[in-house]
């Protein structure tokens, strides 16, 4: 019998990716990733790296952007993804939901997923069990990537350089930022 995740890790969508792409690559890349507030997809990353060679039962999941509940628009399915491509948002609500299966279910041993919400109006209020396992049976375990023509896991990066006060500004200045916030302050529609 398979054994459940003893250790369940909440870390970040672009953590991996933080650490597998050039500093140009960087650059172009999501707000977050470009930000990098703390160095805290390093950290992240690095975490995830130990927790891998720990031996205990794990799972890491990644999460994309959080969003208020009062914004979301009530409760969708979700949906995985392995090696760190993935974007859009997630509640609270939404990732405490897959927390717990993962915890519950052995399927999500030994295995590094990012998570988002499903915006398609068919996902509306569709967060169960009986989708989560849908969803966790396309995965791949973390020891089998290489097998499965997956990358294997980068090594972790050091901390990157402190940004100067007019890069950040620059960044907070992306559009997409923009639009974020204004989503986040508008609340639901």
């Amino acid at each position: 019998r398979s054994k459940r995740p003893a250790l369940v890790m909440i870390s970040s969508a672009a953590s991996e990716r933080f650490n597998r792409i050039s500093e140009e690559q960087r650059k172009m890349d999501v707000p977050i990733v470009k930000l990098n507030p703390q160095g805290v997809l390093n950290w992240k990353y690095k975490a995830e790296t130990e927790i891998r060679k720990s031996g205990v039962p794990y799972a890491i999941v990644r999460p994309v952007g959080l969003i208020p509940e009062e914004n979301a628009g009530g409760v969708r399915g979700v949906r995985f993804e392995q090696m760190d491509e993935l974007s859009g948002c997630i509640t609270r609500e939404e990732l405490s939901k897959v927390i717990l299966h993962c915890l519950e279910e052995p399927e999500f041993e030994g295995k590094t997923f990012e998570v988002r919400r499903d915006e398609a109006e068919i996902a509306k209020d569709q967060l169960n069990r009986k989708n989560i396992m849908r969803e966790v049976k396309l995965l791949v375990n973390d020891r089998d990537r290489s097998v499965n023509g997956m990358l294997p896991f980068p090594f972790p990066k050091d901390l990157p350089k402190e940004l100067s006060e007019d890069e950040v500004k620059q960044i907070l200045q992306d559009p997409r930022v923009v639009a974020q916030q204004k989503r986040d302050s508008k609340g639901p529609e």
